[in-house]
C-alpha cells in the first residue's frame, strides 16, 4: 500500500502538469527551433550536480523514473469496461450535388493480407463519399487478395497486383494515379471509422489554414473486436518529432503540403509516415488532432508493426529520422517520453471504462467494430445492390 501511495504521489502530479509542459516546449520550438531551452540547460546542470557527489548515473535516474511512472495505480483494468450494446445507424449517401466538396484520394498498399483487405476496402467505399479515389496497390499477393480486388474493381480509381519494392514504393506509385486535393494512405489491415471522409472534407473546408488532421485511434484484433484505444493529447510539433504517436491510419493531409516536402521517401520500410510527418512539421505545416475517431488500427501476430516494434525500443528507422533532421534528444528527456506514453495509457483506460462515446466508434470495448458501422463492414446486401444495379444498367 505504501508503494502505491508513493508512486501515486510522484507520478500523478507529473501526468497532470505534463500538458502545460508540452505546450511550452511547442511554443519554444516554433520560435527557436532545436536551440536548447533555459529549462533544458537548468536540468542538465541539476542532473550533473546530482550524479557527481552521489555517484549516481543518469541511466539509473531515468530507469528509476520509468519504474515509478509506470507502476503507479491505473484506472480499472480494461477488462471491466462494458462492451457496447447499441448499434450505430448505417451511413446515408451524401447528396449527389457536391461540387464544393474536395476530392479525397486514398491509397491502400497491400501484400498477403487477403483475410483483412475486404474490411479495409469496405471501410472506405461504404463511407459513400461521392468524390472519392480509392487506389489499391498490391505487391503480387498469392492469397485471396486478388479475388477481393477483382470484386470491387469497378469502384476503384486504380488497382494493380504486381511485384513492387515495398510499402513506400507502392504508396508513391499509387499517389501518381490520384488527383485529390486531400490525400491519405490506409494499410490493408487497418480501417477507416464511419463518417471519416465526410468529416475530413468538411474540416478542411472550414479550416483552410490546416494542412493535416489526425485523430484518436481505435484498436482492433484480427477478428475486428475492439480491444482498446489511443486517446491522444493535443498535437505538439516538439513531441511528435521525437516520439511517433501520430496514428497513420487516421491521417489526412493536403496535396499542397505533400508536394511541398517532396512526398514519401521510398527508402523507408517502417518509418515512412514518421519521416513524412516530421518533414511536414519542419516545413511549417499546421497540424491538428481532432476529438473523434477517424480510423482503426489492427493488432495481430503477423502485422509489420507488431513484429518490428518492441516496447521500450527505438526502431532504427526512427533513429535515422532523428539523425537526418538533427532532432536533439537529451538522455534525461526520456522522462517526458514516459510522461506522454503514460498520459495516453491513463486517458485511454479512463475512456474505455467511462461509457463515453466519440464519433467514429461505440462506447466501451469488446464489441465487433462492425457494430459501429451499422453492419456495413460485414453486410453482403450491399454486394447484391451493386450486382442488381449493374444488371439493370442503373
Amino acid at each position: 500500500m505504501a508503494g502505491k501511495v508513493l508512486t501515486g504521489v510522484v507520478a500523478y502530479p507529473y501526468i497532470r502538469i505534463h500538458a502545460s509542459y508540452r505546450r511550452s516546449l511547442d511554443r519554444r520550438w516554433r520560435t527557436h527551433g532545436e536551440a536548447r531551452t533555459p529549462f533544458e540547460k537548468f536540468v542538465d546542470r541539476v542532473m550533473t550536480l546530482i550524479c557527481w557527489p552521489f555517484k549516481f548515473t543518469l541511466d539509473s535516474i531515468v530507469r528509476t523514473f520509468h519504474y515509478v511512472a509506470t507502476h503507479w495505480p491505473r484506472p480499472r483494468d480494461l477488462s471491466t469496461g462494458s462492451p457496447a450494446t447499441d448499434v450505430a445507424a448505417p451511413l446515408s449517401a451524401l447528396p449527389s450535388d457536391c461540387g464544393d466538396l474536395p476530392t479525397i484520394s486514398v491509397v491502400t498498399p497491400s501484400y498477403g493480407y487477403g483475410h483483412f483487405i475486404e474490411w479495409t476496402i469496405r471501410s472506405v467505399l461504404m463511407q459513400r463519399y461521392p468524390k472519392l479515389e480509392l487506389i489499391v496497390m498490391d505487391g503480387g499477393s498469392r492469397d485471396s487478395t486478388v479475388d477481393v480486388i477483382r470484386k470491387y474493381r469497378s469502384e476503384l480509381k486504380h488497382a494493380e497486383s504486381k511485384k513492387d519494392k515495398g510499402q513506400a514504393d507502392a504508396v508513391v506509385r499509387g499517389f501518381k494515379h490520384s488527383t485529390g486535393e486531400i490525400m491519405a494512405y490506409l494499410n490493408s489491415d487497418d480501417m477507416l471509422a464511419p463518417g471519416a471522409l465526410e468529416f475530413v472534407a468538411q474540416y478542411f473546408q472550414d479550416h483552410p489554414d490546416v494542412d493535416m488532421v489526425y485523430s484518436h485511434r481505435v484498436i482492433v484484433d484480427g477478428d475486428n473486436k475492439v480491444t482498446g484505444h489511443w486517446i491522444l493529447p493535443e498535437h505538439s510539433d516538439w513531441y511528435m518529432q521525437r516520439w511517433d504517436y501520430i496514428p497513420q491510419e487516421t491521417c489526412f493531409w493536403r496535396r499542397s503540403i505533400y508536394e511541398k516536402v517532396g512526398g514519401i521517401d521510398r527508402t523507408y520500410k517502417f518509418a515512412l509516415d514518421f519521416d513524412l510527418f516530421v518533414r511536414f512539421m519542419r516545413a511549417g505545416a499546421r497540424i491538428q488532432r481532432v476529438d473523434r475517431f477517424l480510423g482503426a488500427f489492427r493488432v495481430h501476430g503477423v502485422s509489420k508493426t507488431s513484429s518490428e516494434l518492441h516496447e521500450g525500443t527505438v526502431h532504427p528507422e526512427v533513429a535515422r529520422v532523428w539523425k537526418k533532421y538533427k532532432v536533439r534528444l537529451a538522455r534525461w528527456q526520456e522522462m517526458p517520453a514516459v510522461g506522454i506514453r503514460e498520459w495516453i495509457d491513463v486517458k485511454s483506460r479512463q475512456f474505455a471504462v467511462s461509457g463515453k462515446r466519440l464519433p467514429g466508434a461505440l462506447p466501451g470495448i469488446g464489441y465487433d467494430f462492425d457494430l459501429a458501422w451499422g453492419g456495413l463492414l460485414n453486410d453482403r446486401a450491399d454486394e447484391s445492390r451493386r450486382a442488381t444495379a449493374s444488371a439493370t444498367g442503373d
